[in-house]
């Protein structure tokens, strides 16, 4: 398992008082022609779930960039299935995004010129925490975003 913590990002204006526990699943083809449609049904939740919108952007960027990840390595060239949920909960209120694949891990193609393999760096610098982890049953991305009741403009 890899993983990283750090400060607390401020995710919550303090005018938002979303409900204690609300949840979101998705389960569809690892295609590149879904990844925008995720993208954009997570940041929907998420904003509905009271997080500000520099909050939104970077689940949905990070949410994004696993499921990518997903598609390229663990199905490339075939057809398989990635599941995203999320759950906003309380004690301490954090928002939870898992992506899981059922794939074999693939090594990236030789020939990229630099071009791609920032997708999971990128994830672990949007979320508070990320843990990533591999098997023969497939992989599973695991982020956290803490969520503190700050004004949106506040520091973090």
């Amino acid at each position: 398992m890899l993983g990283h913590g750090r400060a607390p990002r401020a995710a919550f204006s303090a005018e938002q008082v979303p409900s204690p526990v609300s949840r979101y699943f998705s389960a569809s083809l690892a295609v590149p022609e879904r990844l925008a449609a995720l993208r954009r049904e997570l940041g929907e939740w998420a904003r509905a779930a009271g997080m500000s919108e520099e909050g939104v952007a970077s689940l949905a960027l990070a949410a994004y960039e696993a499921v990518a990840n997903a598609a390229e390595h663990a199905y490339r060239g075939a057809r398989g299935i990635v599941e995203v949920s999320a759950v906003r909960g309380v004690a301490p209120a954090r928002i939870e995004v898992e992506i899981t694949d059922r794939g074999q891990w693939r090594l990236p193609l030789p020939g990229r010129n630099g071009v791609g393999g920032r997708g999971l760096v990128l994830a672990r610098e949007l979320s508070d925490e990320c843990h990533v982890g591999t098997g023969p049953g497939g992989a599973r991305v695991r982020m956290r975003w803490l969520l503190r009741r700050h004004s949106c403009g506040s520091e973090r």
